[in-house]
């Protein structure tokens, strides 16, 4: 079981980017012609230390060949399902960032920039992923450099490659960015992959109003 004051709890969300920050990031990399690289944090939460004011207890299964089994202790790591590990984690990676050189964005604070031998690289962390751009690979991977020795992870070099079910690829003008597989993945989750459309709908802007939805082509509506 588990005893966690509610004031303690003070923010349940994991730090994530928005998919704003992340197709900015994406346009600005394929602009500059940067190359990117990404790394996954595995069991990300269970690497991060839970609060002084956070009380979690559990029981220590029999049979695992550990001191004290069967007995209740205070868990000083998060656990997944706990409503602040996703805190907690993103705690630990924001202050192994700023240990390691990152500056962070003001506006986006899972945006990151570092200089590296005269240039700068940026970098995009969303829970346990991390994004990086930079004039070259090598570049990157010595800006993450002191993050990943802090953390067991799983590195990505590929110039086509997946990040957050969202389809990436380096190319010789820029970066492609594909999120079909991503969207028909939902709408399976979701049970709406076989669905059809009923009718075509619209928003007209209605003036000193909020917009109001109304059937018909887009045509016939801009005529209105």
């Amino acid at each position: 079981g588990r005893s966690m004051r509610k004031e303690a709890v003070e923010n349940t969300r994991a730090s994530t980017a928005s998919v704003g920050s992340l197709m900015m990031f994406l346009a600005v990399a394929g602009a500059r012609g940067y190359e990117l690289v990404s790394a996954d944090f595995k069991t990300a939460y269970l690497l991060a230390e839970t609060r002084e004011d956070e009380l979690i207890f559990a029981r220590i299964p029999v049979g695992v060949g550990l001191p004290h089994e069967g007995k209740i202790c205070r868990v000083r790591k998060s656990i997944y399902g706990t409503p602040s590990a996703g805190t907690n984690w993103g705690r630990k990676l924001e202050k192994e960032m700023l240990a390691g050189g990152w500056i962070q964005n003001v506006k986006e604070r899972n945006l990151w920039s570092k200089e590296v031998d005269g240039d700068m690289v940026y970098a995009l962390t969303y829970v346990d992923d991390v994004l990086c751009a930079g004039p070259t690979q090598d570049a990157c991977w010595k800006a993450l450099q002191g993050v990943l020795s802090q953390f067991p992870h799983k590195k990505n070099a590929e110039k086509a490659f997946d990040f957050l079910g969202i389809d990436i690829e380096v190319l010789p003008g820029g970066v492609h960015v594909n999120v079909g597989r991503k969207i028909l993945k939902l709408a399976e989750e979701m049970g709406v992959l076989d669905a059809e459309p009923i009718t075509e709908l619209a928003w007209r802007a209605v003036p000193g109003g909020e917009a109001q939805p109304e059937e018909g082509s887009p045509e016939d509506l801009a005529m209105k």
